[in-house]
This record gives C-alpha cells, structure tokens and sequence, in this order.
C-alpha cells in the first residue's frame, strides 16, 4: 500500500512539473536560446572544429523538462588532433523564464569544488566580465573516465554568465596539448559576452 501510495505521488508530481513547464513554454521568448550560441570558428585557436553542430531543445519538453528550462541550445568543439575520448569544448544557453529564477539557479547548479582554481595560475588573464548580471570562471583538474579518457587527468575551465533570464557556459580544456591557451578562452568569452548582450540589448521590451 505505502508503495502504490509513493507511486501515485510521483506521478502527481510529474503531472504537476509537467503542466508547470508547460504553461513555460507559452511564455515569450524574448530571443531564442540557439541565437545565444557562438558560431565563429575564427574565434578559435587553428585546428578547432565544430564537434556537435548547434542544438535546439526548444521542441524537446523532455529535455526541456530535465533540465528545468523553457528553452535550451548547445553547441560543442574539438581540439586538433581530436579522438573519440578527446576532452571537447562547449557552450550551453539555457531560458529559465525570469531573471530570478535563472538567478537562483546559478547559485543553485554552478558552484566551484574544493579543488577548483582561478584560470589566472594558468597564464596571464586580465577580462573582467561587466556585462553579466552574475559572472563565475573557475578551473578543475578532471580525472579520466571512460567517456573522456586521458592519462593524468586533463585541465578544464567553465565560465558561467547570468543575463537576466538566460544562463550562459562555456567550458574547455586549457593547455598546450590542446592548442587552447587562457588568452584564446579570453578571446572566446569576450566574444560570448558581446553576442548575448547585443542579441538582448536589441531586444529588450
């Protein structure tokens, strides 16, 4: 009985995210997520490619519903050499509906570990993000798994951005051996913040 009862209430709560994510979706999307997504290859250091073209979720409430969003767009790159179980690079865009929730959300899901480190202990860095509303960057050294297979583990930068209802990350692995140097991730983010904020500027109701 208590297990049919258990049941029934995550089916009520499914049900219920559902209808909510739902009722999101009929929300004005004040610019879709994949618009948000950089797409210059030039931006990149020579020899990256495009690894997963640009993905829009906006049609998928599966996806939409995993990750709690109204809209979702992402897009991944390979350094040269690249090999299946190669660390890529990325970009997400996620659309939590409102400025507040996407600000709870970004001290909610991206907070850095113990170990993480300032990207500045990898080279010189000198941008300082005034265009986010919140702004995060910080570096881990990730451990082989059997996805992402390197001996020794590999260096990874993520850089989060608030822009009121959108949050924005980039993350990539930073090193010689992958042709991505802090001045090349500063150059990519630099070029991030100036699409998102002149797609919003321009339209801003």
């Amino acid at each position: 009985m208590r297990k049919l009862a258990g049941i029934t209430t995550v089916l009520i709560q499914a049900v219920a995210l559902l209808i909510g994510l739902t009722s999101c979706g009929a929300r004005s999307i004040r610019v879709p997520a994949e618009d948000l997504l950089i797409d210059d290859l030039s931006l990149f250091p020579t020899g990256w490619t495009v690894d997963l073209p640009p993905f829009s979720a906006r049609d998928r409430l599966d996806i939409l519903m995993d990750q709690g969003t109204i809209d979702f767009a992402d897009v991944g790159f390979a350094s040269p050499n690249a090999q299946f179980g190669s660390p890529t690079a990325g970009q997400i865009v996620r659309n939590f509906g409102s400025g507040s929730e996407a600000a709870w959300e970004f001290r909610r899901r991206f907070q850095p570990s113990d170990s993480s480190f300032s990207i500045e202990q990898l080279g010189e860095w000198s941008y300082h993000n005034k265009v986010a509303d919140r702004f995060r960057l910080y570096c881990d050294i990730r451990e082989s798994t059997p996805q992402v297979k390197v001996e020794g583990g590999w260096t990874d930068c993520i850089a989060v951005g608030q822009y009121g209802e959108y949050i924005s990350t980039f993350n990539s692995p930073v090193g010689s051996e992958y042709n991505m140097s802090p001045a090349d991730f500063e150059r990519i983010l630099r070029a991030i913040d100036e699409k998102i904020s002149t797609s919003l500027d321009s339209h801003t109701p």
